[in-house]
């Protein structure tokens, strides 16, 4: 393995590791940061914590190499995700 992908791997996973942190350090604002994207209020607490340990369990995988290819197919389907509701909440204004 190239020292440069491991690289790669170790801060993407570092990204992802404090995303997750900072949602469950402050899951108050991040469920009402998922109220302004349009996510029901009910729905909130465990959005935000599937959240939260999707980023941190895709952190973890990114790590050793017989999970990082999984790890990635996630972290690429996480942020299209990401990608596709910021977009939708740009165009309702």
């Amino acid at each position: 393995m190239s020292a440069g992908l491991l690289t790669a791997r170790l801060l993407i996973a570092a990204v992802f590791l404090a995303a997750g942190v900072g949602k469950l350090a402050n899951r108050r604002g991040f469920r009402r940061t998922l109220g302004d994207f349009g996510v029901p209020e009910r729905m909130a607490p465990s959005m935000a914590l599937l959240l939260a340990s999707a980023e941190i369990a895709i952190a973890a995988a990114l790590v050793p190499s017989p999970t990082a290819r999984a790890a990635a197919i996630g972290a690429v389907a996480l942020l299209v995700a990401f990608c596709t509701v910021i977009g939708r909440t740009l165009r309702r204004g």
